[in-house]
């Protein structure tokens, strides 16, 4: 199977899915397509890792009953 080119590759792509095998089909997706994917199974699960190290894309398909906000990252506070 060829693999194919990202438009941009090497994004950092954090993925929020709790469907497992979603989670993984989506992750080997962009990963085929040469970018960074990080993953979780839920928004508390990603906050903390989040605000370690910043994406450049948020993958979240998960239907919430509040609003989702995160922590600024890092080294976006400076």
């Amino acid at each position: 199977m060829k693999r194919s080119k990202a438009l941009k590759p090497n994004l950092a792509i954090f993925v929020i899915e709790d469907h497992d095998d979603t989670r993984t089909v989506v992750c080997d997706l962009l990963r085929d397509w040469g970018h960074d994917v990080r993953r979780a199974t839920t928004v508390l699960g990603a906050t903390e890792e989040l605000c370690l190290r910043a994406g450049d894309v948020l993958f979240l398909p998960i239907r919430t009953e509040k609003p989702v906000t995160f922590p600024r990252p890092r080294e976006a506070r400076d």
